[in-house]
Parts: structure tokens; sequence; C-alpha cells
């Protein structure tokens, strides 16, 4: 049995690292925990993050696009040269082939290479696959996960626009009432601390700092 690229790797399938350009990557690092994290709350974003959020969504979104065909069968004969193949009449594997390579017509280049190198690595995954099913089981949680991403980092830009705005009105108030502070999420309060729109002993009273225990009050 031939030795590929595909055999390299004893890892199973996991999230696939994004590199995101380098003008949203810092921004990005800041809130990484949240984008994998079962529970997250989209109003703990900087204002002044908001762009660079959007443009990770977008490139998160650019990298669902479906893999070239060529790449898809360049792909598949890897995975082939890397299992056993069935027996099967020359005409009944090619069109088996066909059929494999049209049913996985739709994944994202990157995430049918992780998914290749995960079955190959599986214990009892000697064989082909006859159905793009056998595969699918390893691409929806890749898939799944980057989209998860995605509408993620699309939360947290429309947060950070919103708590933006929202500053920028505050701007042009002579005082702001303090239930107002009060209603506001404390990263959006420390945000109008740092422009100087409302005072610390403001951001104190609404924003009171959590009383650690065994601390002396």
């Amino acid at each position: 049995m031939a030795t590929t690229a595909l055999q390299t790797t004893t890892k199973p399938a996991k999230p696939i690292a994004i590199r995101f350009s380098s003008e949203c990557s810092k921004t990005v690092e800041r809130y990484r925990a949240d984008l994998d994290a079962d529970h997250f709350d989209a109003t703990l974003v900087r204002p002044e993050d908001g762009p660079a959020l959007l443009a990770a969504a977008d490139e998160h979104r650019a990298l669902l696009v479906p893999a070239s065909a060529d790449f898809v069968k360049s792909t598949l004969l890897g995975l082939r040269s890397a299992t056993i193949v069935k027996q099967e009449h020359g005409a009944e594997a090619e069109a088996s082939f066909a059929i494999l390579r049209n049913h996985l017509a739709d994944v994202p280049a990157d995430i049918l290479q992780e998914a290749c190198r995960a079955y190959v690595n599986v214990p009892g995954k000697r064989f082909f696959p006859r159905s793009a099913g056998e595969l699918r089981a390893f691409i929806l949680p890749l898939a799944a996960t980057r989209s998860r991403r995605e509408w993620r980092l699309r939360k947290m830009a429309e947060a950070a626009d919103h708590a933006a705005r929202e500053a920028a009105r505050l701007a042009e108030t002579e005082e702001i009432p303090l239930d107002e502070i009060r209603a506001w999420p404390r990263a959006t309060a420390e945000a109008a601390l740092v422009k100087g729109w409302i005072t610390e002993s403001q951001l104190a009273a609404a924003h009171p700092a959590p009383i650690i225990e065994g601390e002396e009050a």
C-alpha cells in the first residue's frame, strides 16, 4: 500500500486553525477563547474592534467555498492510495469514484483534506469509502465549527458596532444618568471611562468591583 501525505499524522480531526490577515489577527486572538466556548457573551467586546471582527467573519465565510473539482479528485486519489480498495471491475470502480467525487463537491478544500487524514487514522477504517456518508462523519464537525465561529464573529462585530454608536451618542450628552450607566455592560462603561465620558466614581457606583472572598471590606 502506497504511503502518502495522508498518513503523516495520527491525530483525529480537530478544528482547523485559521490564519487571519494581519489587519484582524491580533483582534481575533483577543477573543479566540470565545469562538469555541460552550457559551459566550457578545457584549464583552471593545467598540473599536468591530471592523476587525467583521473582516474576520468574512474571511471565515470565504473559507467555506467548495474545493475545485481537480482538488477533490486529487485528494480522493490520495485517500485511495492510503487505503484498501475493495474488488470492483474497472468500469464499476470508476463509476463509484465519480459518484463519490460528485457527492463531496460542496466541501471546502482544507476540510476535505483534514477529514481524509482523520479517516485514514481511525482504527478499522482500512477500506476506501464506498459512499460520501463515511467521510461526512468527519467533515460535518469541522464545517459546523467553522460556521459557528463565523456566526460568533458577526455577533461580536454587531455588538461592537452597537457599543461604538452608543458611545458616540453618549459623547454628545452633557451628563449621563447613573441608572443608564448601570444598564450598560461593564465593558461599555469601561470604554466610556477611557473616552472620558464618565468618571471613575460613576463607574464604581454603577458597576462596583466584585468583592473577593477573604478580602477585608
